[in-house]
């Protein structure tokens, strides 16, 4: 595989073997690595999975490179994972945090917990990356939570429940292209369930998941008892937010 990288210049961190373009700003090679190593501690923190715990066993691969840009300058941060690599295309003008950290994020739940169902783990990553970016915050996209919380009320008995009871990546990546679902609404949930039950809850679902034994999750699915727990919690925070002071 190496002739796929042919000029790349390499670095190695602690968790991750970088690979970046010759067309990035050199600068980019010291601070990404530094920065991804100390989100890599932040996730676990997050995830409540302490270190000598989680699944890391080698090296993630990193591919970082220059996003393309369009007759106007104008670029898209994007990323991308795979089983053992990373790769993210950034503009000249990146923060350097999106769409890194995100991928990030996604390489770590996958090493833990292997492929994921699409609105698990969206919502999984986007909740990580969302208080990554603003460790301040209360709850995952703070600024637009009222918006994510109506987006979920409006589609929650028309398509959001099948994702998590039939657990079908098709219809989220169907229902995301129809504006029905997204990342955000993703993360909400996953947020609704830490708050209300914990991370050793969120844990116990995943690692079903992981396993295709969904015995516990069945159970909590069941008679829609688990969505219909969700919409109870999504009117109540969304009653909450109207009297928030502004």
């Amino acid at each position: 595989m190496s002739f796929l990288f042919k000029g790349f210049i390499p670095r190695i961190s602690k968790h991750y073997a970088f690979m970046f373009s010759p067309e990035v700003p050199k600068d980019w090679h010291e601070r990404i690595p530094i920065e991804a190593e100390e989100r890599w501690n932040k996730v676990l923190q997050i995830i409540q999975i302490p270190e000598e715990k989680i699944n890391w066993t080698s090296r993630y691969a990193y591919v970082v490179k220059l996003a393309q840009t369009d007759d106007n300058g104008d670029g898209q941060n994007k990323g991308h994972v795979y089983p053992s690599m990373i790769e993210c295309f950034a503009t000249r003008e990146s923060d350097l945090k999106l769409p890194f950290l995100h991928e990030e994020a996604h390489a770590i739940v996958y090493r833990q917990w292997g492929k994921l169902p699409s609105f698990w783990s969206e919502g999984v990553a986007e909740y990580i990356s969302s208080f990554l970016m603003y460790p301040n915050w209360k709850k995952p996209h703070q600024d637009e939570y009222e918006a994510v919380i109506k987006l979920a009320l409006k589609h929650i008995d028309n398509g959001i429940n099948n994702l998590i009871s039939d657990l079908d990546d098709k219809e989220f990546w169907r229902l995301k292209n129809l504006d029905m679902v997204d990342y955000r609404v993703a993360s909400i949930f996953v947020y609704y369930i830490v708050k209300v039950n914990g991370w050793d809850y969120l844990h116990k679902i995943l690692n079903e998941l992981c396993t295709n034994s969904n015995d516990f999750l069945c159970s909590e699915i069941k008679n829609q008892k688990l969505i219909s727990r969700w919409k109870n919690f999504l009117i109540k925070e969304q009653i909450k937010q109207k009297f928030m002071p502004v």
